[in-house]
């Protein structure tokens, strides 16, 4: 298949409004007529507790030259999600074929070009791949990719909120929050530990963070349910 800048020639399943049948077009007719289709984020977090964000094209259609998830994909007809987000893992970062990806839930994403043509509503399934990452791992697809950089999952509360540099979508915003939520303590806690940060400024005490996975605060008292509703109308989920 020939995969174009944003995908216009790729073909999807989608849902044409108001129905509940599945039938399939190019993601360029997707967009133009603003149907329903699949997608997904695939969001890169280290040992350090730092989530890699890309930064799109200027080329892209819809949020160009903005901060965004590790990687997003349109999910291809017939294609399953975890089949596409090991695909646009290879495709934009160089990696993928052996990584392992958890899911963390489903989100309605919406998000349109700036002269409003293009729409994109998506039923996005989001992963979580946790690596010993450093920027050596990654081989960027330029067609793709603008730049590359890693932020703190502790400190990425103002960075959601800068509106002329990352993606204007509540579902990204949901999605850091929901990582947040399970992999710390949950937002109510971060905040505490955020003041708790800028009153240590300067000063030589350390706050310890948690540097393993494998003893991750879920369901720790104050962590967050998941904030994901459950989508699955497609028969490819």
């Amino acid at each position: 298949m020939d995969r174009k800048i944003d995908g216009l020639d790729e073909v999807v399943d989608c849902l044409y409004p108001g129905s509940l049948k599945w039938t399939r077009e190019t993601i360029q007719n997707v967009h133009r007529s603003g149907m329903l289709h699949r997608g997904c984020h695939i969001v890169l977090v280290n040992y350090e507790l730092e989530l890699l964000l890309q930064r799109r094209s200027a080329h892209k259609m819809i949020n160009p030259s903005r901060w965004t998830s590790s990687v997003s994909a349109h999910v291809s007809a017939g294609e399953s999600f975890d089949c596409a987000a090991r695909r646009e893992m290879k495709e934009e970062l160089g990696i993928g074929e052996h990584c392992r990806i958890d899911v963390v839930g489903d989100v309605y994403a919406r998000a349109q070009s700036n002269d409003g043509s293009y729409v994109c509503k998506a039923i996005t399934r989001v992963f979580l791949a946790r690596e010993k990452w450093t920027m050596e791992h990654f081989t960027c697809n330029p067609e793709e990719i603008d730049a590359l950089e890693f932020a703190s999952l502790w400190d990425i509360e103002p960075i959601l909120f800068e509106t002329q540099t990352v993606v204007r979508e509540s579902s990204w915003i949901r999605i850091c929050r929901q990582l947040q939520a399970r992999l710390l303590a949950g937002p109510a806690t971060l905040a505490v530990v955020w003041r708790c940060k800028q009153q240590l400024k300067g000063s030589t005490m350390k706050i310890c963070e948690p540097r393993s996975f494998s003893r991750g605060l879920v369901g720790a008292k104050g962590a967050q349910p998941g904030l994901f509703g459950s989508l699955s109308h497609s028969p490819y989920m």
